[in-house]
């Protein structure tokens, strides 16, 4: 049983040992998005207590990144 043990460890270090000898590589990738505006409707809560009114406009200097 321990020679088992020890042949196990060895494989695994062995085998960390070859992985780490990796070559250097390039990677590169691209991609494209067209980004509208975004305009909601004004949405309006009245309460008892309290009344809120909310409206969100985003425009984006450049639609295309």
């Amino acid at each position: 049983m321990k020679k088992l043990l020890i042949a196990a460890a060895v494989a695994t270090i062995s085998a960390g040992a070859s992985a780490a000898d990796l070559k250097p590589y390039i990677e590169g990738q691209f991609g494209y998005a067209d980004l509208n505006d975004v305009d909601t409707k004004t949405l309006s809560v009245n309460g008892t207590n309290f009344a809120a009114t909310a409206k969100l406009n985003m425009k984006y200097d450049s639609g295309v990144s």
